[in-house]
């Protein structure tokens, strides 16, 4: 739901931001993973007020990065685990462009469980 609406990036970065610090002030021991955004898939016709946004995805999730790279944070990299080669959301981990399917949450699951929690 980050990029449905017309936000600048600008000012979703900077409520990121404000999250992660709320987080770390309130629970400074709590361990934080920033997760890329997924990519989506516009040609599928479906859900075109999500998917319109996504040439703006890449940049986003280099920002997010940055972010976890200052604050100290982990960076969990989905986006590259689910994009074709066109830059959209693999169309057998997805039914609408948007909503992964089951193999798609269960390759995310699989990226959280080996790379940071289990």
């Amino acid at each position: 739901m980050i990029l449905h609406g017309d936000f600048p990036d600008e000012l979703i970065v900077h409520n990121i931001n404000k999250i992660v610090d709320r987080i770390q002030q309130q629970s400074p021991t709590t361990e934080l993973v920033l997760q890329s955004l997924l990519p989506v898939n516009p040609t599928m016709g479906k859900l075109s007020s999500h998917t319109q946004h996504a040439g703006r995805i890449p940049g986003l999730n280099c920002m997010l990065k940055g972010i976890a790279k200052t604050k100290g944070a982990h960076y969990l990299d989905l986006y590259s685990q689910f994009v074709d080669s066109d830059g959209y959301l693999r169309k057998n981990l997805t039914w609408d462009g948007v909503h992964l399917t089951e193999e798609g949450y269960k390759i995310w699951v699989k990226m959280l469980k080996y790379t940071y929690f289990f």
